[in-house]
């Protein structure tokens, strides 16, 4: 009956639970004690892998587990030991990635803003250029009619010439 109890509450989940070996003398109380045995060497990895995994949810990836286990339980442990370093180098790497970005950003807004600058000096010549420009097509212009003018005249004082 306590062998069916502990199979049934393994298999349900319930990982606590425990025979009581006193309600047994002799071999089938050794039987008890052993299996109640075997259940906290198995569960003992288990639990301190979720408390491990509990503080990397709260972002403590220097945890590690210091328990000193064997077999297959120790594989896990170095597994999770080998994943949380990997991360850590994985996010070691996104900071400096991110160090980065943020210089090339900084870089590309001091040329955008010496661009803008430059450009806005570029803008003023180009204005001052232009009204120039403005005032030598007044000038010619007035020089094209003042030319047209005595063109004009020369020809009728030529024409008065002539006639005498």
């Amino acid at each position: 009956d306590e062998v069916g109890t502990l199979a049934a509450a393994g298999a349900e989940g319930r990982l606590s639970v425990r025979g009581d070996a006193s309600r047994f003398q002799g071999a089938f109380a050794d039987v008890v004690r052993g299996i109640n045995g075997a259940f906290d060497a198995a569960l003992a990895p288990g639990r301190a892998t979720s408390e491990a995994l509990a503080r990397v949810a709260a972002r403590d990836l220097s945890v590690r587990i210091d328990d000193d286990f064997a077999g297959e339980h120790a594989a896990t442990q170095d597994a999770l030991h080998a994943a949380l370093d990997a991360l850590g180098a994985a996010l070691g790497d996104v900071r400096a990635a991110s160090a980065h970005v943020a210089m090339a950003s900084h870089e590309i807004a001091e040329g955008a803003e010496q661009l803008a600058s430059e450009a806005t000096h570029e803008a003023e010549a180009l204005r001052v250029v232009r009204d120039e420009l403005g005032t030598l097509h007044e000038t010619v212009t007035a020089s094209a009619d003042a030319a047209r003018a005595a063109a004009e005249r020369a020809d009728a004082t030529r024409d008065v010439a002539r006639e005498g």
